[in-house]
């Protein structure tokens, strides 16, 4: 048979909670990079799509925190090396990126910051 505790008599440790601000950016008119940092571990899920398909995937972590992409359709062309820097108690972070693209008869391309969780 069992006996009921009350939660005040447990120790259920502490209480981690980690960041949930997903985004995207879209560049080039046709490049959408988009986060969605994980609500259980130091990890945030980088998708990137190009003209609506979805050409690459990751999850990053702070010992697994790059990823690189290429994606072709016809004439046009995106790529790019992204960087994830999460804070030190891995609850948020920040993705950072080099990224070039020819869409529409123009060439682009980015540096920099590109969104925050």
């Amino acid at each position: 048979m069992y006996k009921p505790v009350k939660l005040s008599q447990m120790d259920l440790g502490p209480i981690v909670t980690l960041a949930t601000t997903s985004g995207s950016r879209t560049f080039g008119g046709n490049t959408v990079i988009a986060w969605d940092p994980s609500t259980t571990e130091a990890a945030v899920k980088v998708t990137v799509s190009f003209n609506g398909t979805v050409i690459a995937v990751k999850n990053l972590s702070p010992t697994d925190n790059q990823m690189t992409y290429h994606g072709v359709l016809g004439p046009e062309w995106t790529k790019g090396q992204l960087l994830a820097t999460f804070s030190g108690d891995g609850k948020s972070g920040q993705l950072n990126g080099t990224l070039e693209w020819y869409t529409f008869g123009t060439n682009g391309n980015y540096g920099g910051f590109i969104g925050a969780w």
